[in-house]
């Protein structure tokens, strides 16, 4: 259903062909600029201290420390960051949702959530 109220148009449910291709082309030229990644750099130096705080306080309280749910967390903070200019979720909410008391499933849902409303799809 996605696919239809899309129309074809968006990267993620556009068919393999020239057009995905030019999607794929200006999206990538946009993104991946040098002076965009460089106006992003603060963002990731604070996606890190807030990953490796979060880090660290896992282990003082267990001994361990899953670090999946610390890396997804900061790793979406990063891309929406990048995409959308924005951080609009925090990550260590975000690492908090995603920790061990979580099945798979809500996993699953939680990231076709996230696609669904970022519009953002990884192609096969």
């Amino acid at each position: 259903s996605a696919r239809e109220l899309m129309f074809g148009r968006a990267i993620g449910f556009a068919p393999n062909g020239v057009y995905w291709r030019m999607l794929r082309g200006i999206s990538a030229s946009h993104l991946f600029a040098p002076r965009r990644i460089a106006a992003h750099e603060p963002s990731r130096q604070e996606d890190c201290r807030s990953m490796l705080m979060r880090i660290g306080n896992e282990m003082n309280l267990s001994g361990s420390v899953k670090l999946r749910s610390h890396l997804q967390a900061t790793a979406l903070s990063n891309i929406m960051g990048s995409v959308f200019g924005k951080r609009k979720f925090n990550a260590s909410s975000i690492g908090r949702r995603m920790g061990a008391g979580n099945s798979p499933s809500t996993h699953r849902r939680g990231r076709i959530d996230l696609a669904g409303s970022a519009n953002l799809m990884r192609r096969p």
